[in-house]
C-alpha cells in the first residue's frame, strides 16, 4: 500500500510575521493571547497559510458580526 503524498508548507516565525504586517513580538503575542494557530516545535513556531485564512476569517466574521448586533441593538 502506498503512502499518501501529502505537502504542507509550513510558515515560521519570521514567515508569519511577515505575512501578517507583525512584529516577532505582536506575533507571539497574537499567538499565546489571541488564538492564533501557530504550534511551537522546539525554538520555532509554525502554522500553514490554510491556518491562518481560517483564523482571518474567523476574526471577520466576529467582527462582522459584532458590528451588526451593536447596529440592530441601536435602532431598535
Amino acid at each position: 500500500m502506498e503512502k499518501p503524498n501529502i505537502k504542507t508548507d509550513y510558515q515560521m516565525l519570521d514567515e508569519i510575521s511577515g505575512r501578517m504586517g507583525w512584529g516577532k513580538n505582536k506575533t507571539i503575542g497574537q499567538i499565546k493571547d489571541n488564538g492564533f494557530p501557530a504550534i511551537k516545535i522546539g525554538r520555532e513556531y509554525r502554522t500553514t497559510e490554510i491556518k491562518i485564512q481560517e483564523w482571518l476569517n474567523r476574526k471577520i466574521d466576529e467582527k462582522y458580526v459584532s458590528s451588526t448586533k451593536k447596529d440592530q441593538l441601536s435602532i431598535s
